[in-house]
């Protein structure tokens, strides 16, 4: 008998728990008993009341694909209480519970999603959106442009009549995308390319269009240093900005309409909305200016940088066209791919950025580290930018700021070899995309590789065999990095 069968069978004795928890465990359920009064309450009801009839019905005709679905999850326990939690907050449950009998493919899904407590929980607070997540969307559409992200987001905008209507709406708008993005990468519609791409244009779209409702008469050009600079913002990832103005603008009069945009930006990233805005990277860090002229940042580059600025600004770029954002982008290329570095400012730049690495992360993660240490995806882009800025010039650099496409024009300048070239490409998108499942998957998000169970969750996740084999391919990845790290930072001293 097969265990659609047997649990078929057993939908007429809901309070048999000696047939019940045996089935449930060879399902995969770690808490059968638990997973057990799920059924019992859906079949039979609780100490508080019995199911509507429609519901016992129609949760009895989908039970036996409903714990196939969980059970074909990392986590067949998290999938069911995820859907018992969904139930619970629909209005119409035996409704629900219909929809998946008549759309297996919505059951699945769902399971599948449930598997990430935050975005599970972003649609239990906006049921609205499930209608979303079966649309054209998720599969047809792709990733979304910064063009398509402005256009729908000022479609929803326009119809508000205050400020803070157009807030609303910019945080409702940053929280649908959030889940469309993360959704799409949970179901392998994506890949991390387009995953970048698409978080990066929400980003960009969602500060733009929170500046001109916070300050719509101060021209301001907002800009984007760090992975929202470089077009490689993950689900981890804070938005670095700086702002410019012209020479001639009211600097008192932006350096408070900066300080109100931050303040609404906070208020967002506690509503889930954001991610944090971190304003450090501007010059002279936080004893300096928010808001700088042009001429200011010219001054600065040309007198007062230090030798590792010329790193962060290799992922630096305007988040919008206008005038001042050619302008700005001559002031920055003139500092990123001017002349060449000395060879002490090539040395600071070195030790500088072997310190980011390792003094941020404990001693015994400096070669398991996803993100830092001597093997993570930081130390990938932190040796990429040391060598573009040792062989990019005015007239020759890269033609955009992802990791990825700097990677393939040091290949094409002869600086790395074919086998370099790829092999570090591979081993960025695996640790950035593995990364963003760690994030979906858990709250907090390990840093390191998980062990035991919650790495069988993330192999099953990533549609790998195991997490032996997940392990084996991060450590493969890792060493990767920890030899092209050992390869151009070995003489550094720290």
């Amino acid at each position: 008998m097969s265990a659609a069968e047997r649990i078929r069978a057993l939908v007429r004795a809901p309070d048999a728990a000696a047939w019940w928890i045996p089935l449930l465990r060879a399902l995969g359920f770690a808490e059968p008993e638990r997973a057990h009064q799920v059924v019992q309450a859906n079949l039979i009801g609780t100490a508080y009341g019995a199911p509507p009839p429609d519901a016992r019905r129609a949760f009895g005709a989908i039970l036996p694909a409903l714990l196939l679905a969980c059970a074909r999850t990392p986590d067949p326990d998290r999938a069911l209480l995820g859907l018992e939690r969904l139930a619970d907050a629909f209005p119409n449950r035996a409704a629900l519970l219909t929809a998946y009998a008549e759309s297996p493919e919505v059951l699945t899904r769902l399971t599948e999603l449930a598997q990430s407590p935050v975005l599970w929980n972003r649609l239990l607070a906006n049921l609205e959106l499930l209608d979303m997540l079966f649309g054209d969307e998720i599969v047809a559409r792709g990733a979304k442009t910064r063009t398509q992200h402005a256009a729908a987001l000022a479609e929803r905008l326009q119809r508000c009549r205050t400020p803070n209507a157009r807030v609303a709406n910019l945080s409702a708008y940053a929280r649908r995308e959030t889940l469309r993005i993360g959704a799409r990468d949970l179901w392998s519609e994506t890949t991390p390319d387009q995953t970048a791409r698409d978080l990066t244009a929400l980003a960009e779209t969602l500060l733009t269009a929170l500046w001109e409702t916070v300050a719509p008469d101060a021209p301001v050009l907002l800009i984007g240093f760090g992975s929202l600079g470089a077009g490689d913002v993950g689900y981890g990832s804070d938005w670095d900005l700086a702002f410019v103005c012209a020479d001639d603008a009211d600097a008192e009069r932006l350096q408070a309409c900066a300080q109100e945009f931050l303040g609404h930006c906070q208020r967002l990233v506690e509503r889930g909305a954001f991610r944090p805005v971190d304003t450090q990277l501007r010059p002279e860090g936080k004893a300096g200016a928010l808001v700088r002229t042009l001429s200011g940042w010219r001054e600065y580059y040309a007198r007062s940088a230090q030798p590792w600025e010329r790193l962060a600004a290799l992922r630096a770029r305007p988040l919008a066209d206008a005038p001042l954002a050619v302008s700005f982008l001559q002031v920055l290329n003139e500092f990123r791919y001017g002349a060449l570095p000395t060879p002490d400012a090539l040395a600071e730049m070195q030790r500088l950025a072997l310190r980011a690495l390792v003094e941020r992360t404990p001693p015994a993660q400096r070669e398991t580290h996803l993100k830092l240490g001597l093997a993570g995806q930081a130390a990938v882009e932190f040796c990429t930018h040391w060598l573009v800025v040792q062989h990019a010039t005015p007239a020759q650099y890269p033609d955009a700021l992802h990791t990825t496409v700097q990677l393939e024009w040091l290949w094409r300048q002869g600086v790395l070899d074919r086998a370099d070239y790829e092999s570090l490409c591979e081993a960025w998108r695996f640790l950035y995309h593995l990364r963003n499942r760690l994030h979906l998957l858990f709250e907090p998000a390990p840093e390191v590789l998980p062990d035991g169970a919650r790495a069988e969750q993330a192999a099953q996740s990533l549609n790998l065999s195991s997490a032996a084999e997940l392990t084996t391919l991060t450590r493969e990845h890792q060493a990767t990095v920890r030899a092209f790290v050992a390869r151009w930072f070995a003489k550094a001293e720290m």
